[in-house]
């Protein structure tokens, strides 16, 4: 399609409050209801500020809860050129499957060869400027979550939230005040990281998806739409189970799994042992220690392959039609006996020729962010167990003192 410009004036119309209704989700929480008549939000029905049907490039990139870009170069001579300004509006195509999506302009390089650089973020980025008030409800569903994020906000916004798809009952709160968008993932405590799922942007409608993609049986097979001899040694690297413990270091008592196999098929075995010694204060029982192993199977995909697959638009050319974003492929490594599955985590949508340039397929790049969060709930835990050993320490040194009391008194 032809990337349309948009004014950014009229998004003061659009930042005007929307009504809040309140219908029930499949778990029975509550959510917003989307407004008849859509409110009073962009409806970018027309051609704004004019077609920039004279753009050199544009694609949008989107990663899974991450990163939703996109960039266009433009010549200065185009006939929206002197129209073009800092948070102006371009609608376009984003993938295969999603109607036209509005990027607000951040940047805009000075001119090479008569060509300037446009960067421009989705207009969900906006809620990044919206500060949310701190809060506590407990425990609760995704549905109560997102309802709560949203009822706390401390700025009108156009946006609205939706919960797709069930989910087990977590702590969410907001520790201080902070951008509404930040809770949304890329923190800890965030619902990306308490409740997992996958974000879907639709205009300014914000989808929190228990699976937003979907296995439309695409395989992706090494010798095939897959030549890249350098995976298949990441591959072998992979954990095929795990095996789980408890230790406590004072004493020396250790609970342990059995070893507990990841879902697959492997002709392999590759067993990570996992210490387990923060997450109890005391000696769990070995049902539980397994069950909390089995958790983390899944929340680390174990038996899934660590690596990230990139298909060069030759290979996407196959596949275009079948694969989105988020949805899950196979695959076949049939040397080592792997048959996995895996996510599309990123994608390049090419706008002018209606087609992707870039498809990735695997595990989501660690952010610095994740890292952080990571190193802190690490921290934490650390800490946690330290300072219940030195409770228990005190404790009895306590429990010495009262009995040597005693005996001097007889």
């Amino acid at each position: 399609m032809t990337p349309i410009l948009f004014a950014p004036e009229m998004d003061e119309v659009a930042l005007l409050d929307v009504n809040s209704q309140v219908l029930e989700d499949a778990n029975g929480e509550q959510l917003m209801a989307p407004l008849a008549d859509g409110g009073n939000r962009r409806d970018f029905d027309d051609f704004g500020l004019g077609a920039m049907t004279d753009c050199v490039s544009c694609e949008v990139t989107e990663e899974r809860n991450g990163e939703y870009e996109l960039v266009m170069e433009y010549p200065m001579n185009g006939v929206v050129f002197d129209k073009i300004q800092a948070r102006c509006v371009i609608l376009a195509k984003p993938n295969y499957s999603d109607r036209p999506q509005p990027f607000r302009i951040y940047r805009i390089s000075a001119p090479i060869g008569g060509i300037v650089t446009i960067n421009a973020q989705h207009i969900v980025y906006d809620m990044s400027g919206v500060p949310v008030t701190e809060f506590k409800t407990g425990t609760v569903g995704k549905g109560t979550a997102l309802l709560n994020l949203y009822n706390h906000k401390m700025l009108a916004m156009p946006f609205f939230f939706y919960n797709s798809g069930l989910s087990d009952l977590a702590v969410f709160e907001v520790t201080e005040p902070s951008s509404i968008r930040s809770w949304f993932g890329g923190r800890e405590g965030s619902l990306v990281d308490v409740y997992g799922g996958e974000w879907w942007y639709e205009r300014y409608d914000c989808y929190f998806c228990e699976e937003r993609g979907s296995d439309r049986g695409v395989v992706i097979r090494y010798g095939k739409n897959l030549i890249d001899i350098e995976q298949e040694t990441n591959l072998a690297n992979m954990w095929t189970g795990v095996l789980a413990y408890w230790k406590n270091a004072d004493t020396g008592q250790t609970v342990k799994t059995d070893i507990i196999n990841a879902p697959g098929s492997f002709d392999y075995r590759r067993i990570q042992c996992v210490d387990m010694s923060a997450e109890f204060e005391e000696a769990p029982t070995k049902e539980e220690l397994t069950a909390k192993a089995q958790s983390y199977i899944t929340s680390n995909n174990i038996g899934k392959p660590s690596v990230n697959i990139t298909l060069d638009w030759v290979q996407v050319g196959e596949l275009e039609d079948q694969v989105d974003l988020c949805d899950t492929v196979t695959v076949i490594f049939e040397k080592l006996g792997i048959d996995a599955k895996a996510k599309v985590i990123s994608t390049t949508w090419d706008v002018l020729a209606d087609r992707y340039t870039r498809i990735e397929i695997g595990d989501v790049k660690q952010k610095v962010t994740d890292t952080i969060a990571g190193m802190q709930k690490e921290e934490k835990n650390t800490i946690s167990t330290f300072n219940t050993r030195i409770q228990k320490q005190n404790q009895t040194i306590s429990d010495l003192e009262e009995r040597v009391a005693a005996l001097e008194g007889n």
